[in-house]
């Protein structure tokens, strides 16, 4: 009885080690950020650092405890720099106008992060 047990909690733990090892894969970026997404009568907000930004190959995810937003580059005309968030345009379906992300130095690392990987977004200074 203790092998079986033991052979099937080792391959549960494998199991959750690949799971963990391929989303962490997938994940360029990721830093902790506040967030404000707006429009019309929809309005949501977190503060540092309860929001989440988080860059893959794909996309780029704004988000926090009970909300998220998944805006793929080909949606993104641009992010661009305001005085003390970064805003990022977007013609997205089902996501808010206005998005804005802040955190220590977010901009700067947004863009570096975007520039290493190559991604097909456009960044304005």
């Amino acid at each position: 009885m203790f092998d079986g047990v033991h052979t099937r909690w080792a391959a549960l733990s494998r199991a959750r080690a690949w799971a963990h090892n391929s989303l962490q894969m997938n994940t360029l970026f990721s830093s902790r950020a506040g967030l404000e997404v707006a429009s019309g009568g929809a309005f949501h907000r977190a503060d540092w650092p309860l929001g989440k930004v988080t860059l893959d190959q794909e996309a780029l995810t704004v988000g926090s405890l009970f909300t998220s937003y998944r805006l793929r580059f080909v949606d993104i005309d641009r992010i661009s720099p305001a005085l003390f968030f970064v805003e990022i345009h977007h013609h997205a379906s089902g996501v808010p106008e206005s998005v804005r992300v802040w955190g220590i130095f977010l901009f700067r690392r947004l863009r570096e992060a975007i520039q290493r990987h190559q991604l097909m977004v456009e960044v304005t200074d």
